[in-house]
C-alpha cells in the first residue's frame, strides 16, 4: 500500500518492496540527505508519518553511488578530452608556424651567384653591371630572391670552379674553358652552345666585327693597306677568311691598330662594335661594313647551379624577354631575339646581319689556334677556308 510523505520540496509516494521501499515521487530534502525518484529506500522510519518507526533515515543509495561514479567518469573524460584536443591544437599550430617560418626561411636565403666574364670588348658599358641592374629588377618581381653579381677573369674563374667554387649561373664567351658537363641543360638552343645536340649555353647578346674604312669603299681591301684588330680570345682572322678574302694581313692589339688607322698607315682595319663608339667618341668619320659569314663575339650564359635550376631558368628567360634585350642597345651590343631603338646606324646594320656560322664556345684553346692557323694558310694560300674549316665552323640556323 503507497505512503504518502510530505517534505521540504513536494510530495513523495513510497512504496513498500518487500523489505525495502522506493522513492516514485519528487525528491525531497531530509535531515540535510536528498532522495530523488527510483532511489531505493530501506529501514525508513519517519518521526512525522510514524510509518516505520524511529527519528533517522537509513539510506542505502546505490543506485546514487553509481549515478557519482558515472558523474566522475564523464568529468575524467572530459578533463581527458581537453587535455588532448589543446595539446593537438598546440601542436598544429606550432607545425603550422614553425612551416610557415621554415618556408620564410627558405625563401630568405635564396641567394644567386652570378659571374660575369667578358671575352671580347663590348660597347659602351659593362655587361657586369647591366646583369646587375636586371637581377634588381627580377628580384623586385620576386620576393625573397637575391643576387650577387661579379665580374672574373676567365682564369679566375676557371680555378674557382676547379676548386669546387661553382657559381649558380655563369655569363661568359670562348676562352672559358670548363666542361659543359657541370652545366644543367637549357630550355633554348643555339649552335654555339650545344654539346652533342644537347644546350648548354645559350648566348644573351653579342657584338659582331666590322671592316672600317674612311672611304665608303670596300672595293680594294688587302693586306697591304688592311690591319687586324685583336683582343681577346676571339678569331677575328677566322671572320675575314670566312668572307673569302686572301693575303697574309697584319694583326695588331686593338689600341695600336686603332691608332694606326686614324693616323693613315692602313686604309682598312678589321674591327668590332666597340670600334663604332670609339671613332664615335672622337668625332671621327668613319664608315663601315659588317661581316656576316662568321661571328664569335656572343656572351652566353650558364647553369652551374645543382639546387636553385628552375629559379636560374626563371631568371634566363627574363634575361631574354623582349624588355630586356631591346634595351641592349644602352651597352652597345645586340640582342639576340628582339631588335631595341638604335642611336648608331652601323650597330642596328649589325643586328641586322646574319652570322652564318660561329665556333663552339666549349672548344679548347689548342682547338681555337688550330682553326685560327687554318684561317691564316687559307687566306695565304687563296684556299677555301668554308670547305677546309667545315668541322670546326658551326652553322647557325636562325638567330631570330
Amino acid at each position: 500500500m503507497p505512503l504518502f510523505f510530505w517534505g521540504g520540496t513536494g510530495r513523495v509516494i513510497l512504496q513498500r518492496c518487500g523489505a525495502e521501499i522506493r522513492v516514485q515521487g519528487y525528491g525531497v530534502q531530509r535531515w540535510g540527505e536528498e532522495v530523488r525518484g527510483g532511489d531505493t529506500v530501506a529501514g525508513m522510519g519517519s518521526r512525522d508519518t510514524g510509518a516505520f518507526g524511529g527519528n533517522v533515515f537509513k539510506i542505502r543509495r546505490f543506485l546514487r553511488m553509481r549515478q557519482i561514479l558515472r558523474s566522475y567518469i564523464d568529468i575524467m573524460k572530459k578533463i581527458v578530452w581537453v587535455v588532448l584536443l589543446s595539446f593537438l591544437s598546440v601542436a598544429v599550430l606550432f607545425s603550422f608556424r614553425f612551416g610557415k617560418e621554415e618556408a620564410v626561411q627558405s625563401e630568405k636565403n635564396i641567394i644567386l651567384r652570378i659571374w660575369n666574364v667578358d671575352s671580347f670588348e663590348g660597347g659602351t658599358g659593362s655587361r657586369t653591371a647591366f646583369l646587375s641592374a636586371v637581377a634588381k629588377k627580377y628580384s623586385k618581381k620576386n620576393k625573397n630572391i637575391y643576387f650577387l653579381v661579379s665580374s672574373m677573369t676567365a682564369q679566375s674563374a676557371k680555378a674557382a670552379i676547379e676548386s669546387g667554387n661553382i657559381p649558380d649561373i655563369l655569363s661568359y664567351g670562348i676562352g672559358m674553358e670548363f666542361s659543359p658537363q657541370i652545366c644543367a641543360v637549357l630550355q633554348k638552343s643555339f649552335a654555339g652552345g650545344l654539346i652533342d645536340g644537347v644546350p648548354y649555353a645559350y648566348p644573351w647578346c653579342r657584338g659582331g666585327y666590322l671592316l672600317f674604312s674612311k672611304k665608303n669603299d670596300f672595293s680594294n681591301v688587302q693586306e697591304a693597306n688592311t690591319v687586324i684588330s685583336c683582343g681577346g680570345q676571339n678569331l677575328p682572322t677566322v671572320a675575314l677568311a670566312a668572307e673569302g678574302y686572301f693575303g697574309t694581313f697584319p694583326e695588331k692589339t686593338s689600341t695600336s691598330a686603332y691608332v694606326d688607322f686614324l693616323n693613315g698607315k692602313y686604309e682598312y682595319m678589321l674591327g668590332t662594335q666597340r670600334d663604332l663608339f670609339r671613332f664615335a667618341s672622337r668625332g671621327e668619320a668613319v664608315y663601315s661594313r659588317s661581316l656576316n659569314a662568321y661571328n664569335d663575339l656572343y656572351q652566353y650564359i650558364g647553369i652551374l647551379s645543382k639546387e636553385n635550376i628552375s629559379v636560374c631558368l626563371d631568371y634566363i628567360a627574363f634575361l631574354l624577354s623582349g624588355d630586356v634585350q631591346k634595351s641592349l642597345t644602352s651597352l652597345g651590343l645586340c640582342g639576340i631575339e628582339y631588335k631595341g631603338t638604335f642611336s648608331n646606324e652601323a650597330l642596328e646594320e649589325l643586328y641586322e646581319a646574319q652570322p652564318k656560322y660561329t665556333c663552339n664556345v666549349f672548344n679548347s684553346e689548342s682547338c681555337r689556334s688550330d682553326l685560327a692557323t687554318l684561317s691564316r694558310e687559307c687566306m695565304a694560300l687563296h684556299e677555301n677556308f668554308e670547305k677546309k674549316a667545315e668541322s670546326f665552323l658551326q652553322p647557325i640556323e636562325k638567330e631570330r
